[in-house]
């Protein structure tokens, strides 16, 4: 029986990581703001996994796994991802109190519109979450790490203990845009304000025009 067969096929798989996607994403998570989603996370380490979550004082989330019978000496490996969600907004939604409508439509799952879904990095967050929650996936020594306010410079993973990174061998981070893809690499933010004072003068009186290009994918 194939791994795919003990899933119980590409129905149950899609089903599994929607339902978890959509039940992580059921409180608003912008940057800075992922308190509720951070306890959503920690219910489902503590009911579907088992384990015991530890949260820092900016709600990143870590956790251990023992290692599958016969893969105790396997190289201890961190699944990574982040909480927070890039909050493309419009029609009066509100990322700090407003969680994301989530939609099927014509077989993908979307938005209702007035956000952005959140996808980036909660889609891949389900999927690592599903797939241990069954108990099919043999796997060595995991530390499961879920960090905040990736999208605002990783300012989660620069508050880690470094002591939640000691022992491991490798970390796979699952924010990635490469289907089947392992990208080996490494990330890093910085961001700067710069100003200057604003100097006002008149206008030319000249005719003024809005330009707007709509029907974007992004």
């Amino acid at each position: 029986m194939t791994l795919l067969d003990r899933l119980g096929g590409r129905q149950a798989i899609m089903q599994g990581v929607e339902e978890t996607f959509r039940l992580l994403s059921r409180h608003p998570h912008p940057s800075h703001g992922e308190e509720l989603t951070c306890r959503d996370y920690a219910a489902f380490l503590r009911e579907k996994l088992g384990a015991e979550p530890v949260e820092d004082s900016v709600h990143n989330l870590m956790c251990t796994l023992p290692a599958s019978s016969g893969r105790e000496g396997r190289p201890t490996l961190i699944l990574q991802g982040h909480m927070d969600m890039v909050c493309a907004c419009a029609g009066g939604f509100r990322p700090e109190s407003d969680a994301v409508n989530i939609v099927t439509k014509d077989g993908f799952l979307r938005s209702d519109g007035r956000s952005s879904l959140g996808a980036d990095n909660g889609l891949g967050n389900a999927a690592v979450l599903w797939l241990l929650s069954t108990g099919q996936m043999a796997h060595g020594p995991l530390t499961l790490l879920f960090t905040t306010a990736e999208e605002v410079g990783l300012a989660g993973a620069m508050e880690v203990d470094p002591a939640w990174l000691s022992g491991s061998d490798y970390l796979l981070n699952t924010d990635g845009f490469h289907l089947s893809r392992a990208i080996v690499g490494s990330a890093g933010g910085r961001r700067e304000t710069w100003s200057r004072p604003l100097e006002m003068e008149g206008a030319p009186a000249l005719p003024a025009w809005r330009i707007t290009l709509p029907g974007g994918l992004g």
